[in-house]
Parts: C-alpha cells; sequence; structure tokens
C-alpha cells in the first residue's frame, strides 16, 4: 500500500510555525528545492522499491534538511515533517528525552553516519499508532507535546 505524502504547502506551513515559535524571520528560498526534496522520498518508494516507513521518514528528513529551502529552520522543519510523515501513516516516533536524535541528525546532514545507522537510533522507538486512532494529516500538530 503506498504511503500517504506530505503536501508542499503542508511543508511550508510547518516552516512557517518552527520560525514564528522562535521569532525567525519566514522566508522560502526556493520552491523547486523543496518540490526536489518531496519528490525524493516519493521516487525512493516508486522505483528504489523502499517499504520501511522509518527509511522513507529519514529520507523525508535528510532531503528537507540538505535542500536547505527555507531561511531559517530547515532541520526542525525536516524532522517534524518526518514525525508527521509518521503518524500519517499510523506509527508514532518517542524522544526518549528533549533533542535526543539531535546528535544523530545533525551527523546525517553533514553525512558523518548513514540513514541506515539513524533508522537503528530511532527504531528502537517508534510504535504503531492505536487501532482506533486515525491519523491525518495535521493532527500531530494540534497532539499535546507535538514539537511545534
Amino acid at each position: 500500500m503506498e504511503p500517504q505524502w506530505l503536501e508542499f504547502e503542508f511543508i511550508v506551513e510547518l516552516n512557517r510555525l518552527a520560525v514564528q515559535k522562535t521569532g525567525e524571520p519566514f522566508g522560502i528560498i526556493g520552491e523547486d528545492k523543496l518540490l526536489g526534496a518531496l519528490g525524493r522520498v516519493q521516487t525512493r518508494w516508486h522505483y528504489n522499491e523502499e517499504q520501511d516507513i522509518l527509511m522513507l521518514g529519514i529520507c523525508l528528513l535528510e532531503s528537507i534538511a540538505n535542500a536547505h529551502p527555507f531561511s531559517q529552520g530547515n532541520k526542525r522543519t525536516a524532522f517534524q515533517a518526518m514525525e508527521e510523515f509518521l503518524y500519517i501513516n499510523g506509527y508514532d516516533l518517542i524522544e526518549p528525552e528533549e533533542e535526543y536524535y539531535h546528535d544523530a541528525i545533525i551527523q546525517l546532514i553533514t553525512h558523518e553516519i548513514r540513514s541506515d545507522v539513524l533508522w537503528y537510533v530511532m527504531a528502537p522507538h517508534m510504535r504503531p499508532l492505536p487501532q482506533e486512532e486515525t491519523a491525518e494529516i495535521g493532527d500531530f500538530l494540534t497532539r499535546p507535546g507535538a514539537a511545534l
């Protein structure tokens, strides 16, 4: 079954919320960069036959962060997009403590580690959503404890 994908406008709104929270200016440097980042994840699913939702989420995080489509908040937006992607596809990523994944994400973005290493860091903390909990795009943001 094909995953649910996040749309361009939703990612832009994630960034707007992230920079609004810190008082930073909002700005899109390149729409094409964000579109390319989103396309990379879908290509990985369609053509590379990647079925692992966490690996696709990590690909989304890495693609957005490395594309640097926004003037500020790219890493925060990328992480939030990954969490939202996992959520709408039936999973929750539990962060054992604040900024638990921070160093590993920075290492991924700076090419010090590969995505499969980050997968091993995150996988033990990923939980399926309860059957009765249906997730829609944007639901994650309204949950108590959401990153934004």
